[in-house]
């Protein structure tokens, strides 16, 4: 297993925010049927799961097997 560096984690926390951000924003669509409410979700999302997904990754790469 290799160490998380700072570029990886966050080119990688990026694009895994980004298409979980459209599975929540479809979800929210398909539950309200409204675009507003399914866009408020998707931007709450971002605000801080991609933090805390960062975060984790962060302590898992200094982690030892």
């Amino acid at each position: 297993m290799t160490m998380c560096n700072l570029k990886k984690c966050a080119a990688k926390t990026v694009t895994y925010r980004a298409m979980n951000s459209v599975y929540g924003f479809a979800v929210a669509y398909a539950v309200s049927g409204k675009v507003s409410v399914a866009a408020a979700v998707a931007g709450a999302e971002v605000a801080y799961k991609m933090f805390a997904y960062f975060g984790h990754e962060w302590v898992w790469s200094k982690v030892s097997p």
